[in-house]
């Protein structure tokens, strides 16, 4: 089955509309995200990283913090 989130699935214009309508839906009633886990999400719209390795990083990132 194919992942239409896909880089190799999706356009860049594509990916910038993923990742607006996600933290339109992810912000109601909550905070926003912080500026420098969006910045993640630059290399997923700039085609250089997948969202699972993404998601990766933010949770290392916060199971550092912890440490």
């Amino acid at each position: 089955m194919e992942n239409k989130y896909s880089i190799a699935n999706s356009t860049k214009e594509e990916r910038k509309k993923y990742v607006r309508d996600a933290f339109a839906l992810g912000s109601l009633d909550s905070p926003e995200p912080a500026k420098e886990d969006l910045k993640f999400f630059e290399d997923y719209i700039e085609g250089r990283k997948e969202l699972d390795e993404i998601e990766k990083e933010i949770i290392a990132k916060y199971e550092n913090e912890g440490k």
